[in-house]
Protein backbone atom coordinates (compact mmCIF):
# COMPACT_ATOMS: atom_id res chain seq x y z
CA UNK A 1 0.00 0.00 0.00
CA UNK A 2 3.04 2.30 0.47
CA UNK A 3 4.69 1.93 -2.23
CA UNK A 4 1.41 2.65 -4.64
CA UNK A 5 0.82 5.83 -2.60
CA UNK A 6 4.50 7.08 -3.22
CA UNK A 7 3.95 5.85 -6.64
CA UNK A 8 0.38 7.99 -6.92
CA UNK A 9 2.39 10.85 -5.20
CA UNK A 10 5.20 10.99 -7.60
CA UNK A 11 2.76 10.75 -10.70
CA UNK A 12 0.84 14.02 -9.33
CA UNK A 13 4.07 15.75 -8.05
CA UNK A 14 5.33 15.18 -11.98
CA UNK A 15 2.21 16.03 -13.27
CA UNK A 16 2.18 19.51 -11.35
CA UNK A 17 6.03 20.64 -12.51
CA UNK A 18 5.12 19.62 -15.71
CA UNK A 19 2.11 21.50 -16.26
CA UNK A 20 1.85 23.77 -12.94
CA UNK A 21 -1.99 23.26 -13.63
CA UNK A 22 -4.67 23.99 -11.06
CA UNK A 23 -7.62 22.27 -11.24
CA UNK A 24 -10.95 24.41 -12.46
CA UNK A 25 -12.68 25.90 -10.07
CA UNK A 26 -15.71 23.74 -11.17
CA UNK A 27 -15.27 20.51 -13.31
CA UNK A 28 -18.36 20.47 -15.70
CA UNK A 29 -20.61 17.87 -15.58
CA UNK A 30 -19.33 16.78 -19.68
CA UNK A 31 -19.72 18.19 -22.96
CA UNK A 32 -21.31 21.74 -22.96
CA UNK A 33 -23.84 23.76 -25.58
CA UNK A 34 -23.17 27.30 -25.41
CA UNK A 35 -26.12 29.75 -24.96
CA UNK A 36 -26.30 32.52 -27.75
CA UNK A 37 -26.77 35.80 -28.85
CA UNK A 38 -31.20 36.18 -28.44
CA UNK A 39 -32.30 33.67 -30.67
CA UNK A 40 -36.21 33.15 -31.69
CA UNK A 41 -38.04 30.54 -29.75
CA UNK A 42 -38.66 27.58 -32.02
CA UNK A 43 -39.58 25.03 -30.28
CA UNK A 44 -43.50 24.96 -30.55
CA UNK A 45 -42.53 24.27 -34.15
CA UNK A 46 -40.36 20.81 -33.27
CA UNK A 47 -43.11 19.55 -30.95
CA UNK A 48 -46.41 19.96 -33.27
CA UNK A 49 -44.52 18.98 -36.76
CA UNK A 50 -44.18 22.80 -38.33
CA UNK A 51 -40.34 22.23 -38.08
CA UNK A 52 -39.69 18.70 -40.09
CA UNK A 53 -36.30 18.81 -41.60
CA UNK A 54 -34.36 15.39 -41.41
CA UNK A 55 -30.87 14.95 -42.50
CA UNK A 56 -27.54 12.89 -41.77
CA UNK A 57 -25.11 11.85 -38.47
CA UNK A 58 -22.59 10.24 -36.40
CA UNK A 59 -19.63 10.57 -34.20
CA UNK A 60 -18.80 8.51 -30.67
CA UNK A 61 -16.88 7.96 -27.84
CA UNK A 62 -17.70 3.70 -27.80
CA UNK A 63 -15.13 0.87 -28.10
CA UNK A 64 -12.21 2.04 -25.75
CA UNK A 65 -11.20 0.66 -22.66
CA UNK A 66 -12.74 2.69 -19.68
CA UNK A 67 -14.68 5.07 -21.96
CA UNK A 68 -18.00 5.78 -22.07
CA UNK A 69 -20.70 2.73 -23.07
CA UNK A 70 -23.71 2.19 -24.46
CA UNK A 71 -26.65 2.62 -21.45
CA UNK A 72 -27.29 -1.33 -20.27
CA UNK A 73 -30.06 -3.16 -21.14
CA UNK A 74 -32.55 -4.26 -17.54
CA UNK A 75 -33.13 -7.64 -16.94
CA UNK A 76 -36.72 -7.36 -18.91
CA UNK A 77 -34.31 -7.01 -22.09
CA UNK A 78 -35.15 -2.90 -22.14
CA UNK A 79 -32.63 0.18 -21.95
CA UNK A 80 -34.24 2.35 -19.62
CA UNK A 81 -32.45 5.66 -18.69
CA UNK A 82 -33.26 6.39 -15.01
CA UNK A 83 -32.97 9.91 -14.19
CA UNK A 84 -33.81 12.15 -11.36
CA UNK A 85 -33.78 16.10 -10.57
CA UNK A 86 -31.66 17.41 -8.29
CA UNK A 87 -34.08 19.51 -6.15
CA UNK A 88 -38.05 19.67 -6.56
CA UNK A 89 -37.34 23.48 -7.68
CA UNK A 90 -35.33 21.89 -10.26
CA UNK A 91 -38.15 19.93 -11.15
CA UNK A 92 -40.61 22.54 -11.29
CA UNK A 93 -38.05 24.82 -13.26
CA UNK A 94 -36.98 22.71 -16.09
CA UNK A 95 -39.93 19.63 -16.20
CA UNK A 96 -41.79 21.10 -19.14
CA UNK A 97 -38.45 22.46 -21.05
CA UNK A 98 -37.29 18.98 -20.48
CA UNK A 99 -40.08 17.17 -22.01
CA UNK A 100 -41.05 20.11 -24.70
CA UNK A 101 -37.42 20.28 -25.89
CA UNK A 102 -35.91 17.35 -25.55
CA UNK A 103 -37.81 13.61 -25.13
CA UNK A 104 -40.48 15.25 -27.23
CA UNK A 105 -37.95 15.96 -30.11
CA UNK A 106 -36.44 12.81 -30.13
CA UNK A 107 -39.58 11.24 -29.98
CA UNK A 108 -41.04 12.36 -33.44
CA UNK A 109 -37.40 11.89 -35.06
CA UNK A 110 -37.51 8.35 -33.95
CA UNK A 111 -40.86 7.34 -35.42
CA UNK A 112 -42.95 7.60 -31.43
CA UNK A 113 -42.38 5.74 -28.66
CA UNK A 114 -39.73 2.70 -28.21
CA UNK A 115 -41.34 -0.56 -29.91
CA UNK A 116 -40.88 -3.28 -32.64
CA UNK A 117 -42.19 -0.90 -35.48
CA UNK A 118 -40.08 2.06 -34.49
CA UNK A 119 -37.23 -0.32 -34.35
CA UNK A 120 -35.26 1.04 -31.25
CA UNK A 121 -35.65 0.30 -27.36
CA UNK A 122 -34.21 3.02 -25.19
CA UNK A 123 -36.34 5.38 -22.91
CA UNK A 124 -35.86 7.74 -20.26
CA UNK A 125 -37.98 7.26 -17.26
CA UNK A 126 -38.08 9.27 -14.03
CA UNK A 127 -37.38 7.92 -11.02
CA UNK A 128 -37.62 9.39 -7.59
CA UNK A 129 -35.14 11.60 -5.43
CA UNK A 130 -34.57 10.70 -1.53
CA UNK A 131 -37.40 12.86 -0.11
CA UNK A 132 -39.53 11.63 -2.73
CA UNK A 133 -40.67 7.82 -2.46
CA UNK A 134 -38.19 5.68 -4.47
CA UNK A 135 -34.41 4.87 -3.68
CA UNK A 136 -32.49 6.44 -7.01
CA UNK A 137 -29.57 4.17 -8.43
CA UNK A 138 -26.49 5.15 -8.27
CA UNK A 139 -26.14 5.51 -12.08
CA UNK A 140 -29.46 7.61 -12.53
CA UNK A 141 -29.05 10.37 -15.17
CA UNK A 142 -28.77 13.93 -12.82
CA UNK A 143 -30.92 16.60 -14.04
CA UNK A 144 -29.20 19.84 -12.70
CA UNK A 145 -30.34 23.55 -13.11
CA UNK A 146 -27.48 25.69 -14.74
CA UNK A 147 -26.02 28.63 -13.50
CA UNK A 148 -23.14 29.22 -15.69
CA UNK A 149 -22.99 32.70 -17.36
CA UNK A 150 -23.21 31.87 -21.23
CA UNK A 151 -24.09 28.61 -21.11
CA UNK A 152 -26.85 26.62 -22.40
CA UNK A 153 -26.04 23.34 -20.72
CA UNK A 154 -23.50 20.25 -20.66
CA UNK A 155 -24.17 16.54 -20.22
CA UNK A 156 -21.94 13.61 -20.03
CA UNK A 157 -21.26 11.13 -22.56
CA UNK A 158 -22.92 8.10 -22.30
CA UNK A 159 -23.55 5.18 -19.52
CA UNK A 160 -19.92 6.29 -17.42
CA UNK A 161 -20.73 4.26 -14.55
CA UNK A 162 -17.61 4.15 -12.52
CA UNK A 163 -17.81 3.58 -8.44
CA UNK A 164 -15.41 6.11 -7.80
CA UNK A 165 -17.02 8.93 -10.05
CA UNK A 166 -20.71 7.83 -10.57
CA UNK A 167 -22.46 10.81 -11.73
CA UNK A 168 -23.77 11.11 -15.16
CA UNK A 169 -25.27 14.29 -15.46
CA UNK A 170 -27.33 16.93 -17.74
CA UNK A 171 -26.78 20.58 -16.58
CA UNK A 172 -29.82 22.73 -18.26
CA UNK A 173 -29.88 26.59 -18.07
CA UNK A 174 -33.37 27.79 -17.46
CA UNK A 175 -32.39 31.17 -18.84
CA UNK A 176 -34.76 32.71 -21.94
CA UNK A 177 -31.49 33.04 -23.80
CA UNK A 178 -30.97 28.81 -23.90
CA UNK A 179 -30.85 27.65 -27.58
CA UNK A 180 -34.06 26.16 -28.88
CA UNK A 181 -31.93 23.07 -29.49
CA UNK A 182 -29.86 22.77 -26.67
CA UNK A 183 -31.67 20.11 -24.58
CA UNK A 184 -32.36 18.01 -27.46
CA UNK A 185 -28.34 18.33 -28.07
CA UNK A 186 -27.53 17.12 -24.60
CA UNK A 187 -29.77 14.25 -24.50
CA UNK A 188 -27.99 13.48 -27.34
CA UNK A 189 -24.69 13.48 -25.23
CA UNK A 190 -26.55 11.10 -22.56
CA UNK A 191 -27.29 8.42 -25.29
CA UNK A 192 -23.78 8.32 -26.39
CA UNK A 193 -23.27 11.01 -29.00
CA UNK A 194 -20.06 12.95 -29.39
CA UNK A 195 -20.16 16.53 -31.64
CA UNK A 196 -20.31 16.09 -35.22
CA UNK A 197 -17.54 18.67 -35.70
CA UNK A 198 -15.52 16.51 -33.67
CA UNK A 199 -14.72 13.68 -35.94
CA UNK A 200 -11.09 12.77 -37.02
CA UNK A 201 -12.38 13.78 -40.91
CA UNK A 202 -13.48 17.05 -39.80
CA UNK A 203 -11.25 18.83 -41.70
CA UNK A 204 -12.62 17.48 -45.06
CA UNK A 205 -15.91 18.88 -44.56
CA UNK A 206 -15.02 22.22 -42.46
CA UNK A 207 -12.86 24.93 -42.29
CA UNK A 208 -12.33 25.26 -38.27
CA UNK A 209 -10.47 28.69 -37.80
CA UNK A 210 -9.86 28.00 -34.25
CA UNK A 211 -8.31 31.90 -33.82
CA UNK A 212 -11.91 32.93 -34.87
CA UNK A 213 -13.36 32.09 -31.53
CA UNK A 214 -14.57 35.07 -29.42
CA UNK A 215 -12.09 33.70 -26.56
CA UNK A 216 -8.97 32.82 -28.09
CA UNK A 217 -6.73 35.95 -27.50
CA UNK A 218 -7.10 35.63 -24.35
CA UNK A 219 -7.18 31.88 -23.86
CA UNK A 220 -3.79 32.07 -25.39
CA UNK A 221 -2.66 34.20 -23.26
CA UNK A 222 -3.31 32.57 -20.42
CA UNK A 223 -2.10 29.37 -21.61
CA UNK A 224 1.25 31.20 -21.39
CA UNK A 225 1.08 30.29 -17.30
CA UNK A 226 1.81 26.68 -18.41
CA UNK A 227 3.57 26.91 -21.46
CA UNK A 228 5.97 29.74 -22.48
CA UNK A 229 5.48 30.37 -25.69
CA UNK A 230 2.35 28.44 -27.01
CA UNK A 231 1.40 27.85 -29.88
CA UNK A 232 -1.81 27.77 -31.83
CA UNK A 233 -1.68 23.93 -32.24
CA UNK A 234 -0.92 23.83 -28.35
CA UNK A 235 -4.35 25.69 -27.49
CA UNK A 236 -6.56 24.43 -30.78
CA UNK A 237 -5.66 20.85 -31.08
CA UNK A 238 -4.88 19.85 -27.90
CA UNK A 239 -7.89 19.27 -25.87
CA UNK A 240 -6.06 18.81 -22.53
CA UNK A 241 -4.63 22.57 -22.56
CA UNK A 242 -7.46 23.81 -23.65
CA UNK A 243 -9.21 22.51 -20.93
CA UNK A 244 -6.63 23.90 -18.48
CA UNK A 245 -7.67 27.54 -19.59
CA UNK A 246 -11.20 26.92 -19.84
CA UNK A 247 -11.28 27.50 -23.59
CA UNK A 248 -14.24 27.42 -25.63
CA UNK A 249 -11.94 25.54 -28.35
CA UNK A 250 -11.99 22.12 -26.00
CA UNK A 251 -15.63 21.61 -27.69
CA UNK A 252 -13.99 21.35 -31.66
CA UNK A 253 -10.74 19.75 -31.25
CA UNK A 254 -10.64 17.18 -33.91
CA UNK A 255 -10.64 13.39 -32.53
CA UNK A 256 -10.57 13.97 -28.82
CA UNK A 257 -13.42 14.38 -26.56
CA UNK A 258 -13.06 14.94 -22.55
CA UNK A 259 -16.59 13.02 -22.14
CA UNK A 260 -17.50 13.37 -18.70
CA UNK A 261 -15.60 14.97 -15.27
CA UNK A 262 -13.50 11.60 -14.70
CA UNK A 263 -9.83 12.40 -13.61
CA UNK A 264 -6.59 10.91 -14.39
CA UNK A 265 -4.45 10.38 -10.86
CA UNK A 266 -2.51 13.67 -11.78
CA UNK A 267 -6.57 14.82 -11.54
CA UNK A 268 -6.07 15.57 -15.29
CA UNK A 269 -9.23 14.61 -17.22
CA UNK A 270 -9.72 11.93 -19.13
CA UNK A 271 -9.87 12.26 -22.87
CA UNK A 272 -11.35 9.92 -25.10
CA UNK A 273 -10.83 9.33 -29.05
CA UNK A 274 -13.94 10.67 -31.13
CA UNK A 275 -14.95 7.43 -33.29
CA UNK A 276 -16.64 8.32 -36.58
CA UNK A 277 -19.12 5.99 -36.88
CA UNK A 278 -20.57 6.53 -40.10
CA UNK A 279 -18.43 7.15 -43.36
CA UNK A 280 -20.52 9.98 -44.40
CA UNK A 281 -20.10 13.77 -42.34
CA UNK A 282 -23.49 14.72 -41.12
CA UNK A 283 -23.39 18.77 -41.14
CA UNK A 284 -26.92 18.45 -40.30
CA UNK A 285 -26.33 16.45 -37.06
CA UNK A 286 -28.00 18.17 -33.87
CA UNK A 287 -24.47 17.83 -32.50
CA UNK A 288 -22.80 20.03 -35.22
CA UNK A 289 -22.02 23.29 -33.67
CA UNK A 290 -23.59 26.18 -36.03
CA UNK A 291 -21.29 28.92 -37.70
CA UNK A 292 -22.13 31.46 -35.56
CA UNK A 293 -21.80 29.99 -32.46
CA UNK A 294 -19.08 31.14 -30.11
CA UNK A 295 -17.78 33.50 -32.54
CA UNK A 296 -17.77 37.87 -32.63
CA UNK A 297 -20.32 39.72 -33.71
CA UNK A 298 -18.66 40.36 -37.03
CA UNK A 299 -19.17 36.55 -38.39
CA UNK A 300 -22.08 36.67 -40.74
CA UNK A 301 -23.29 34.80 -43.67
CA UNK A 302 -22.05 37.32 -45.97
CA UNK A 303 -18.52 37.13 -43.90
CA UNK A 304 -17.61 34.32 -42.86
CA UNK A 305 -14.07 34.36 -43.08
CA UNK A 306 -14.41 35.55 -39.57
CA UNK A 307 -16.67 32.74 -38.69
CA UNK A 308 -14.78 29.70 -36.52
CA UNK A 309 -16.66 27.08 -38.54
CA UNK A 310 -18.08 27.03 -41.76
CA UNK A 311 -18.34 24.12 -44.65
CA UNK A 312 -15.65 23.17 -46.70
CA UNK A 313 -16.88 23.11 -50.25
CA UNK A 314 -14.24 22.25 -52.86
CA UNK A 315 -12.49 25.32 -51.08
CA UNK A 316 -15.55 28.25 -51.01
CA UNK A 317 -17.26 28.62 -47.29
CA UNK A 318 -20.42 27.85 -46.83
CA UNK A 319 -22.69 28.82 -43.99
CA UNK A 320 -23.37 25.76 -41.52
CA UNK A 321 -27.00 25.75 -40.04
CA UNK A 322 -28.61 25.61 -37.46
CA UNK A 323 -30.18 22.26 -36.71
CA UNK A 324 -32.77 22.00 -34.29
CA UNK A 325 -33.85 18.67 -34.78
CA UNK A 326 -32.35 15.02 -34.84
CA UNK A 327 -31.54 13.81 -38.59
CA UNK A 328 -31.65 11.43 -40.47
CA UNK A 329 -28.31 9.48 -39.90
CA UNK A 330 -28.66 10.76 -35.79
CA UNK A 331 -31.72 8.54 -36.13
CA UNK A 332 -29.80 5.76 -37.71
CA UNK A 333 -27.61 5.99 -34.98
CA UNK A 334 -29.68 5.65 -31.78
CA UNK A 335 -31.40 2.85 -33.81
CA UNK A 336 -28.07 0.98 -34.47
CA UNK A 337 -27.13 1.40 -30.90
CA UNK A 338 -30.03 0.86 -28.97
CA UNK A 339 -32.30 -1.60 -31.09
CA UNK A 340 -35.83 -2.96 -30.29
CA UNK A 341 -35.68 -6.64 -28.75
CA UNK A 342 -38.18 -8.66 -27.93
CA UNK A 343 -38.76 -8.18 -23.78
CA UNK A 344 -36.88 -11.47 -22.04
Amino acid sequence: MASLSLIFLLSTLMALVHANTPLPEKIPCGISFPASKDRLSIWEGLVNGTITDRQKGSADLFGQNGGPKPWPRNSRNKVVIKYCYEFQSTKQKLENALEMEGFSVWRQALGGGPSASSHYGVEFSETKDSNGNDAVPKDALAIIVDYTPGASGSATIGYVYDNANPEVCIHINDREHRLPQAIAHELGHVLGMAHEHQRPDRDYWLKYRCHMLWDFKKKIDELRRYIPEPTYADLCDDVWHAWQVNFSGKDYVKGESLGDARTNPDFTPKKWNVRQSSMYYDKDSIMQYPSWLNAEPVCTRVSMDYCPLVENNGGQSGWVEDDYVPSGRDVEWVKGNYPWKDPA
